[in-house]
């Protein structure tokens, strides 16, 4: 047996954390101007204001012009914006959009390119960027410790992610206080997005052992505290260890990679707007069965099912238990519009799985969520 692991980002966890981003900058060197990339909801509720406002803030321009799925455009203004500010340093407060909008743009503005030319086309992308330090307000998308930046181009109704050395930012600070007031809906998207991340690293052709220790502890928290966080607004503990397990499910697939339910996610998103982490969780329970007998079976026993099928069904229970979508009801589609989701669902992603999903498999899948209701 041969592996590697790697995690190159400095991480600090705890409450109130981010209070102490501009203290993290110069231990680290950083002691220049910052541009600040802010997701405008936290925008609105005052977060940037408040590390503007902080002792030795040196942030010269607060960036917010992005949405939830960033786009290739949105990295260009940036990318501009931190050429023309001269930052030595940016800091990307939010949920995935945030960061990946950042990471993109902290290296194609050092490499004077458009992040066009790179999304997507099978170019190298280049080795340096302006250091980067996240913070993460979702329990979520992991970004913040891995080398991934999801964009999309809406020109060319294409939405994939990117990989990079480069995108790793220096310094992930992990504040669970900024889950505190997000819808329980969001709680939910971002959480089952969280248990995908850890399910699909596990299983994944290219796993490793430490990578399957930090998976199978990721989706053992989110099996056991989803429900409280979702549903219970006060429950800061439960919130706390979801928190715990983004980082962990992050640091779980950022080497072996995601697999089948996000290759069919970047499809379902782009076409139907299905926000990231609900269409992760509308396949994963097909694929935790397609993948029955093989090592999801371990990972299920360490997690306390009976088999992978039971495990599967404790998915399809939490969706509906956390009111996400369980199947493409309400969309108009018919059996005509499967063999396009099916073409559109080859992402790269799909390599990773333990069992070569087949065009028959994806036709069945899609089959089941259009003609029949969710997915069994």
């Amino acid at each position: 047996m041969t592996w590697e692991y790697t995690q190159p980002v400095d991480i600090i966890f705890g409450c109130d954390k981010r209070l102490k981003v501009f203290e993290t900058a110069f231990k680290i060197g950083l002691h220049g101007n910052a541009v600040l990339v802010c997701d405008p909801a936290l925008e609105r509720l005052g977060y940037a204001h408040e590390l503007c406002a902080l002792p030795g803030a040196n942030i010269v321009e607060v960036f917010t012009a992005f949405g939830s799925n960033p786009e290739t455009k949105d990295v260009d203004a940036l990318a501009e914006l931190l050429s023309d500010s001269g930052a030595e340093y940016v800091i990307a407060i939010g949920g995935g959009s945030a960061m990946d909008c950042a990471k993109a743009a902290s290296v194609t503005s050092v490499a004077g390119v458009s992040v066009e030319e790179l999304h997507g086309t099978g170019k190298p992308l280049p080795e340096k960027g302006i250091p980067l330090i996240a913070i993460p307000s979702t329990a979520g998308t992991g970004s913040e410790v891995t080398a991934v930046s999801v964009l999309t181009n809406s020109s060319k109704n294409f939405k994939a992610p990117m990989f990079g050395k480069a995108f790793y930012p220096r310094v992930a600070i992990v504040d669970p206080v900024l889950t505190y007031g997000i819808p329980s809906r969001v709680a939910a998207q971002t959480g089952m997005d969280v248990l995908a991340h850890a399910i699909e690293g596990y299983v994944s052709i290219n796993h490793q052992p430490v990578c399957d220790a930090l998976c199978i502890e990721a989706a053992r928290i989110v099996f056991e505290a989803i429900e409280d966080a979702c549903t219970e607004p006060i429950n800061r503990e439960a919130k706390d260890y979801m928190a715990q397990a983004s980082v962990m499910a992050g640091m779980g697939f950022a080497l072996p990679k995601t697999g089948p339910s996000h290759a069919c996610s970047f499809a379902l998103t782009n076409r139907f707007g299905i926000p990231h982490g609900e269409a992760c969780a509308l396949t994963l329970d097909f694929f935790v069965r397609l993948w029955n007998g093989t090592r999801i079976d371990t990972m299920a026993v360490c997690l306390g099912f009976a088999d992978a099928s039971a495990m599967a069904g404790r998915i399809t229970e939490l969706k509906h238990k956390l009111g996400l979508r369980t199947d493409l009801s309400g969309l108009g589609l018919t059996a005509d519009d499967i063999p396009a989701l099916v073409k559109a669902s080859k992402h790269p992603n799909m390599d990773n799985s333990p069992v070569i999903v087949t065009e028959e498999y994806l036709t069945l899948m899609y089959g089941e969520m259009i003609n029949s209701g969710e997915v069994r």
